[in-house]
């Protein structure tokens, strides 16, 4: 996990963050974004999307203001899940969402 330190009234970021330990211990530091990186997470045979699901479920029942970000975003289905998790937003690189476009092209 890398940590972001907050700079005056602007709160900072944890990437990479790959489980719920580390997204406590980063939201006591203050920060306001976690982003989770679900490909990565996925990769190693972790599910990314489970991960997300348990730091919302945390975050919403706790005081802590924290707002969770998918990243490494790889599928439709990957954005569809966080949104329905309720994740504050998804990270996606400009050329996986063409390539994702145009593979859907045709269906329907």
């Amino acid at each position: 996990m890398k940590l972001f330190n907050n700079i005056g009234d602007i709160r900072g970021e944890a990437k990479e963050v790959t489980t719920a330990a580390q997204a406590l211990l980063a939201a006591n530091e203050g920060v306001q974004f976690l982003a989770v990186p679900l490909g990565k997470l996925d990769d190693s045979g972790i599910r990314g999307m489970e991960v997300i699901e348990e730091l919302v479920d945390i975050f919403g029942k706790s005081s802590l203001d924290c707002k969770i970000i998918a990243t490494d975003v790889r599928s439709p289905i990957h954005v569809t899940r966080a949104a329905r998790f309720g994740c504050y937003g998804a990270i996606i690189e400009a050329q996986d969402i063409r390539a994702k476009m145009q593979g859907m092209q045709g269906r329907g």
